[in-house]
């Protein structure tokens, strides 16, 4: 076995543990959340556990790439997993959801360079070839991830306490950072710094923030004519101008515009978009749906979401077989039918089983978000040097992350705004708190608040349903964008 065999099989096993922190992170707070909920308080806010998370990385995720192009992939792929382990110590140690929400910022922090950085590796040390047949088994990890994470995330609420949901980590980031420390050696030549675009980079951070923020706090835009929204808009408006006429004036841009104007890249990010709405809106509103619905168990919350991480290294896995022969388009158009298919069987939740249907429709859409990933991430970073690896796959990364952070939020809001509209002059809205943790109210009461969630669940994944279709759409419009 060769040296470099060597290094870079160590180099694969890190970026594995890596994703898998990211992956088992969604499944098992996810199932601890109600849990959290009863304990801490704060169901209005429990969003933010997620967008707060995810909107802390979609703001830096093109940040660590663009950074990561100029000075190399291990210095901020380090700080990345030295950010994530900060924020996972200080959530298990928060009192309420405002200290746990901050955490999470920290997390996620983290969590952009990680996110980015893994996958760019991935793509400076293998060829097109192995990357088909590697995102594969990189895919596993999110099947593995599946199994550890609602078995653990039921042990630890049934038998611990919920910070161990955060605090399994740490020792797997400790590991990590120690293979990237001594076994990583990059070949890379670091660009002028000096080319850097600094206000580029704080101006569209602002921007994102602000504009996030907006999606997040509903409150924000039913009042929109408030001076703190009007406060607020002006920064986006202020940021956005100075950015633009940043990116304008400068050579070495944040954004890669040039090859964000060809078809096959732009194809790729917007579809990506809306996997990310998808995914995250499903992520985010299923577990706690069920918990509401019908009292599922952590476990059979965790068990909705498994089937996700098992189709999707399942397809990538098959995926990777068309992408060996020049057929990615064929691959994109399973995985688009899949996506439909997989939200419209979660419409039949309030009139089927919900666990067995939840599991069904979460399977078939892995299957559709491993083949439209593994096409993508493949594609893209073929069609540029090493030189930009970084900035576009951070880019397709940022658009999934966007996407993330925008079906997590809409799904939030929704829920809000219908919960506050149904339940008004009936019931306090804190009741759902109260049947989060034993759901005990009463007869009638109880009856009102289970129709109430089952109309919202119509709601929610009816808006899931519809995003599903606009993306097959858009992926049978173009199937060409795959050569």
């Amino acid at each position: 076995m060769s040296n470099r065999f060597d290094k870079r099989t160590y180099v694969l096993i890190a970026v594995i543990i890596a994703m898998f922190i990211s992956a088992i992170e969604a499944t098992i707070v996810s199932t601890a959340l109600p849990l959290i909920i009863s304990e801490i308080g704060g169901f209005k806010h429990y969003t933010w556990v997620f967008s707060g998370y995810l909107l802390v990385s979609a703001a830096t995720i093109l940040i660590y790439g663009k950074l990561a192009d100029t000075y190399g992939r291990k210095p901020l792929m380090l700080v990345g997993l030295v950010l994530f382990l900060i924020g996972s110590i200080f959530c298990g140690l928060a009192n309420n959801m405002q200290q746990l929400i901050v955490a999470r910022l920290i997390q996620g922090a983290g969590g952009g360079a990680i996110m980015t950085l893994a996958s760019t590796i991935i793509g400076d040390i293998y060829t097109k070839a192995e990357r088909a047949s590697i995102q594969g088994y990189l895919s596993s990890v999110w099947a593995i991830s599946a199994i550890l994470g609602p078995a653990l995330g039921s042990f630890f609420v049934s038998y611990g306490r919920w910070e161990l949901v955060f605090w399994v980590n740490i020792p797997l980031i400790i590991l990590v950072f120690l293979i990237f420390t001594i076994l990583y050696k990059e070949n890379f030549t670091r660009i002028n710094t000096a080319n850097i675009p600094y206000r580029s980079i704080v101006s569209f951070t602002i921007f994102i923030g602000v504009f996030l923020l907006f999606i997040i706090d509903t409150s924000l835009l039913i009042n929109f004519l408030s001076v703190k929204s009007l406060s607020l808009v002006s920064i986006m408006i202020v940021s956005i101008l100075t950015f633009y006429f940043s990116e304008s004036a400068s050579e070495n841009r944040l954004f890669p515009l040039d090859n964000l104007r060809d078809k096959l890249i732009l194809n790729i990010n917007l579809i990506t978009f809306l996997m990310g709405i998808i995914l995250f809106g499903i992520t985010t509103f299923l577990p706690t749906y069920l918990k509401l619905s019908i009292n599922a168990s952590p476990y059979e919350a965790g068990l909705a979401l498994t089937t996700v991480s098992i189709g999707w290294p399942l397809a990538s896995i098959i995926s990777a077989k068309y992408i060996r022969n020049d057929n990615e388009k064929s691959a994109a158009i399973l995985g688009g039918i899949a996506l439909v298919i997989g939200t419209l069987t979660f419409l039949f939740l309030p009139t089927g089983s919900p666990v067995i249907v939840s599991c069904i429709g979460s399977f078939f859409t892995g299957i559709g978000m491993g083949f439209l990933s593994n096409v993508f991430i493949v594609t893209i970073q073929s069609s540029c040097d090493i030189n930009s690896r970084a900035s576009l796959t951070a880019m397709n990364s940022f658009i999934r992350m966007l996407g993330n952070t925008i079906g997590a939020a809409v799904v939030g809001g929704i829920s809000n705004i219908f919960l506050q509209k149904a339940l008004s002059n009936k019931m306090d809205i804190n009741k759902i708190t109260v049947l989060l943790k034993n759901n005990n109210m009463g007869n009638k009461e109880h009856e009102q608040l289970i129709g109430v969630v089952n109309n919202l669940g119509t709601l929610q994944f009816s808006f899931l349903f519809l995003v599903a279709i606009v993306c097959f759409i858009l992926v049978r419009k173009n199937f060409n964008f795959c050569k």
